[in-house]
């Protein structure tokens, strides 16, 4: 047993048989949220027992604290979720912390592990659990809530609450799109995927455009892809913009081409800048779709024609799910796991019409 006056809030949790932010919530008192009595009796008598001092209630933070894991910050949309996560979290009196791995297993693995010592309340993961990561990321969700906003929607059967979007369903919407206004040759921007898992989201944006495109015996697509950016490097998505003008330069050599299909409103950017230099006008000779929505493709000059994929709502559901779980202390496994689902949608700008003859 820790020295009186040096038990720390994992201790009373541990010993009252309750997560680390129950625990915390009911020392501050916090309006708002009930827990049975039982279980407040039992926690301020583990806490009298430790000689645990209120003023330490939230462990290692001023406020209880959530964590938020992405893969990489690498655009627009992903500074969306995170800030509508923060914003939540601050209506709730929380805070964040956020963190990037890179794709590196051993990294995330190191996070994971700090994330629990550390005292979060919870956690947000904003990425899909693979067969090496799955395991490490179930053994924190035994520890302290957890909540997976999976973009890939790559496994559907992992027993955490989780909040997916259909990056699919993107590539079909665009595609679908500029079959309607009579497109048949078109040419699809993508990022290199060599060193990405090859069910990553912009392979499934590929997927999804494709599945509609070969529907047709009239209609072919071209594909050009951006190099990687270093995702370590500052900066690195504005990189994709640069790429994409290389890439669009390649796509003009090709006078059948007469629309961009792009992964993202960056690369869209990027073959905008290019026709712009050519003299090429948007959309009367060629028309320009992406997949984000961020908030420059509503702005006048840029009007770009993308699918919403819903960031903000994205960041406040996943919020959502996490704070419903730490309040309420539910099992992390079992029956009562919760998925939400977003599906994206199409808002047509000026970037797209009709194509040219050819």
């Amino acid at each position: 047993m820790p020295p009186r006056g040096k038990a720390t809030l994992q201790d009373v949790a541990r010993l009252a048989n309750i997560s680390p932010a129950s625990a915390s919530m009911i020392l501050q008192k916090k309006p708002g949220v009930s827990f049975a009595p039982e279980t407040i009796s039992r926690v301020f008598a583990a806490a009298e027992q430790l000689g645990y001092k209120k003023s330490s209630a939230t462990g290692n933070f001023l406020r209880p604290t959530i964590a938020v894991v992405f893969t990489q910050i690498t655009s627009l949309y992903q500074t969306y979720v995170v800030q509508s996560i923060d914003q939540k979290a601050n209506e709730m009196d929380m805070d964040t912390v956020l963190f990037e791995y890179h794709g590196d297993t051993n990294r995330l693995i190191r996070i994971l592990h700090s994330v629990y010592r550390l005292g979060f309340a919870g956690v947000i993961l904003a990425m899909s659990p693979t067969t090496t990561t799955l395991d490490p990321i179930l053994e924190l969700a035994q520890k302290i809530p957890t909540v997976v906003f999976d973009p890939l929607n790559r496994n559907a059967d992992f027993p955490l609450d989780s909040v997916k979007t259909v990056p699919a369903q993107s590539g079909v919407l665009a595609a679908e799109h500029l079959l309607e206004l009579g497109h048949r040759d078109i040419a699809f921007l993508e990022v290199d995927r060599t060193n990405w898992a090859k069910t990553g989201i912009r392979s499934l944006q590929l997927t999804g455009a494709l599945s509609v495109i070969n529907s047709r015996s009239d209609a072919k697509m071209t594909i050009y892809t951006l190099p990687r950016p270093d995702t370590l490097r500052a900066g690195s998505f504005i990189e994709t913009r640069l790429m994409a003008r290389q890439a669009a330069e390649e796509a003009l050599k090709n006078p059948h081409h007469t629309a961009f299909l792009c992964v993202s409103d960056y690369s869209a950017y990027g073959v905008m800048d290019t026709l712009a230099a050519h003299n090429l006008r948007i959309p009367e000779d060629y028309s320009v779709c992406a997949c984000d929505n961020i908030f420059p493709s509503d702005l006048p000059g840029v009007s770009l024609t993308t699918v919403d994929q819903h960031p903000a709502e994205v960041g406040a559901s996943s919020f959502e799910l996490l704070y419903q779980r730490i309040s309420s202390q539910a099992p992390t496994s079992g029956d009562r796991i919760t998925r939400v689902g977003l599906r994206s949608h199409l808002v047509v700008r000026s970037s797209t019409g009709a194509p040219r003859k050819v």
